[in-house]
């Protein structure tokens, strides 16, 4: 459990509780190890900056949680914007969990957005309510991204079964 001392916040202790899932969460959003450590990254400084404006009556989690989340959304929209080639990589590419499931190919063929609602939700646990609170967005909004990527992942994972049906 995190220490408060003197109002303040041991910053050590929380990013040593709370950095593993933080890095989960990006790399759902994010697809990469290396832009999701950047999110972690950012993600702690942003709350070291902002620690006043967290509520010290509320869990710290669900807070660091939006503002990683945010901050991957951020660091996805400035990857697409600005797509990076590296011409020489020593580093294997990001592999979701459970590595060559058609259902992490189809979560990570999911718009940013919406991999971040399904991350929030099915892999975090996160109730509807709360993944609206920590992305900041109207819980309907966050019930309609949800239903347009299981809507998508039931499209995408139907059209992967009807290809290994037709090779087989």
């Amino acid at each position: 459990m995190i220490t408060v001392i003197d109002h303040e916040i041991n910053w050590s202790a929380a990013c040593e509780e709370h950095a593993g899932a933080v890095n989960r969460l990006a790399r759902l959003i994010l697809g990469s190890a290396e832009d999701a450590a950047d999110a972690t990254q950012l993600t702690f400084e942003r709350a070291i900056r902002r620690q006043r404006g967290y509520d010290r009556g509320r869990p710290l989690r669900p807070w660091l949680m939006g503002i990683a989340g945010h901050e991957a959304l951020s660091l996805a929209r400035r990857r697409r914007r600005f797509a990076w080639v590296p011409l020489l990589s020593t580093t294997p590419a990001y592999q979701p969990p459970h590595e060559g499931s058609p259902v992490w190919e189809a979560v990570a063929a999911l718009p940013p957005g919406h991999r971040a609602v399904v991350a929030l939700f099915y892999v975090c646990g996160y109730s509807l309510e709360e993944v609206a609170s920590i992305l900041g967005l109207p819980a309907g909004t966050v019930g309609s991204r949800l239903h347009t990527a299981r809507r998508r992942l039931r499209e995408l994972l139907a059209d992967d079964g009807a290809e290994r049906s037709a090779r087989a």
